[in-house]
């Protein structure tokens, strides 16, 4: 079997009268769920969760903890029913450390990629286990305090990075600037020279 791959595009309808006049279970029109980041826990073991917020509408979105083995899980079951399917998952690291800050960085891009490749797929989205892992049919209404405070979190810590790097592209900036001008004088040292 072949899967087409598509690119899911957010379809914005005028509905004054509220209907949804998309099919309710449809992930069509799901935005690409989109990784907001990571956390490690701790209880009887130590573990880490990736956070990801599911957007289904304007204000219809949630967020949902899965781990890695989460993902994995997904991926056989997909397999499974789906056996041409190619969606690569990060490697598995058996003999370092699994909360090694950059290894988890390193995954969460590639689960960022698998996420995006899944939604690709036209044929799958609908499966039960793509509704399940994203909870689709069971999604809270609400953000419950926990999902409220990973949010606030994870838009703190984006806003965070995103000025270190801005100082980064400015700092950059301002040295390219120095070097551009320098080779202005130069250019109009060697014109000087020539007339």
């Amino acid at each position: 079997m072949e899967f087409n791959r598509t690119v899911i595009v957010l379809r914005l309808v005028d509905n004054t009268e509220g209907e949804d006049l998309l099919r309710e279970n449809s992930l069509e029109r799901c935005v690409s769920p989109s990784l907001l980041g990571y956390e490690t826990r701790e209880g009887r073991a130590k573990f880490t969760v990736y956070k990801i917020l599911v957007v289904r509408g304007p204000r219809d979105s949630w967020v949902i903890f899965r781990r890695y083995r989460e993902f994995c899980q997904l991926r056989q079951k997909l397999r499974a029913d789906h056996p041409d399917l190619r969606l690569s998952l990060p490697p598995k690291r058996w003999l370092k450390d699994n909360y090694n800050k950059e290894f988890l960085e390193e995954r969460q891009k590639g689960l960022q990629i698998f996420l995006h490749s899944l939604m690709t797929y036209k044929e799958i989205i609908n499966s039960e286990a793509v509704k399940h892992f994203l909870r689709w049919v069971d999604r809270p209404h609400l953000f419950t305090l926990e999902e409220s405070r990973v949010f606030c979190k994870t838009l703190e810590e984006t806003y965070q990075r995103l000025q270190r790097e801005l100082f980064e592209k400015q700092t950059e900036l301002d040295t390219l600037r120095k070097i551009l001008e320098e080779k202005e004088m130069h250019i109009d040292i060697l014109l000087n020279r020539v007339k």
